[in-house]
């Protein structure tokens, strides 16, 4: 019974990461930049990062890590402050997700 629900639980992320490919795939530049910072910013809850909104605000991801890209941008965001961004020691975040088109994101920038 558990390796079958292994290799269930190893189908439903396949297909999750399928599904999230294709919206990236939909998406321009901007749109791909904007979805990869959604995740930073609900994880990371400092001054110098776009989005702070003070000490009580929920943040922190469970079992969040950055990608290389990710982690560029956090680098960015200390680098032009001077300061040290340091992960989180609360993870008040279970999960996130996305629903219905995930490129409306993409789709509601202006053309330019």
């Amino acid at each position: 019974m558990q390796a079958y629900m292994s290799k269930l639980i190893a189908r439903l992320d396949a297909l999750n990461e399928q599904r999230k490919q294709r919206a990236l795939d939909m998406m321009d530049v901007r749109g791909r930049q904007v979805f990869s910072l959604i995740p930073v910013l609900l994880h990371y809850n400092h001054p110098v990062i776009p989005g702070y909104a003070g000490e009580s605000v929920p943040h922190g991801v469970f079992d969040f890590d950055l990608d290389d890209n990710q982690q560029q941008q956090i680098a960015e965001f200390a680098k032009s402050c001077g300061d040290r961004v340091a992960a989180p020691e609360q993870r008040d975040i279970l999960a996130l997700y996305t629903m219905g088109s995930t490129s409306s994101i993409g789709q509601s920038l202006p053309v330019t």
